[in-house]
């Protein structure tokens, strides 16, 4: 039986060397953002962004390309590591941390702050999302933006389980199993990787939270944060919330 990890170890042993190559080419994924976001910032002032839990960063690096200085945290040092690679001389700083650790968000006001791929419900408590809600809300300027995108895991019942073919290559397979129970979704990361001609297998699994987007948006709005656009009917709920004036 494998052991489930918190999701900081998970990706460190197993999903983070992985990450990029599941999850492909996101040019589609942030050419889309770029014009919902150009939609949404009207004439927003184009100066400091924070990305939590950026990733490999593919949406940091959007961010400076349309003239953000991004300071982008991760807990996964090997995916901050393909981040650097490709941001060298742009405005990017990246820290690997704990996202929760608003001490490494820098002292001024952000005009935008980005939860963006699922980040929301790596989070060990709902708590947790709502402290984060309330620390995201202080750490923005009004008029600034919070955008927040997650999987929508409601619905389903205890015991439910899918097995996902996530992704399949002549010397590469990942395979996840998905179960629901008590508001939490187990996830199982399985890789066969073919080395020679023999396969190997890597598994590992932790807990994501399972957030329905009335929870989120009524936290949000508690804390001065104004809903701006709510999208929740499809597998992935997306949210913008922009900081009301004090």
């Amino acid at each position: 039986m494998v052991n489930t990890l918190s999701a900081h170890d998970h990706y460190q042993r197993l999903l983070g060397s992985y990450y990029s190559w599941s999850v492909g080419d996101l040019n589609k994924e942030t050419n889309s953002f770029k014009e919902w976001l150009e939609s949404l910032r009207d004439k927003q002032t184009q100066v400091s962004a924070l990305d939590l839990g950026c990733g490999q960063g593919a949406y940091a690096l959007l961010l400076a390309d349309m003239g953000y200085q991004v300071r982008a945290i991760d807990f996964c040092d090997c995916l901050l590591g393909e981040l650097d690679e490709k941001a060298s001389g742009q405005a990017i700083q990246t820290i690997q941390g704990d996202l929760r650790d608003k001490s490494q968000w820098g002292s001024t006001p952000h005009d935008l702050v980005l939860c963006w791929g699922d980040t929301l419900t790596h989070l060990e408590s709902h708590e947790d999302v709502s402290q984060l809600l309330s620390d995201i809300s202080d750490s923005l300027r009004p008029g600034g933006l919070f955008l927040v995108s997650f999987r929508n895991y409601v619905g389903h019942q205890d015991g439910e389980q899918f097995s996902i073919p996530v992704k399949l290559t002549d010397e590469l397979l990942h395979t996840c199993i998905i179960t629901y129970k008590d508001q939490q979704v187990k996830v199982h990361d399985i890789f066969h990787e073919k080395l020679g001609e023999q396969w190997s297998m890597k598994e590992s699994s932790y807990h994501k939270l399972v957030l329905h987007s009335h929870e989120v948006m009524a936290s949000a709005c508690l804390n001065g944060l104004r809903i701006a656009y709510q999208s929740d009917s499809g597998p992935v709920i997306t949210l913008a919330f922009e900081k009301t004036s004090e």
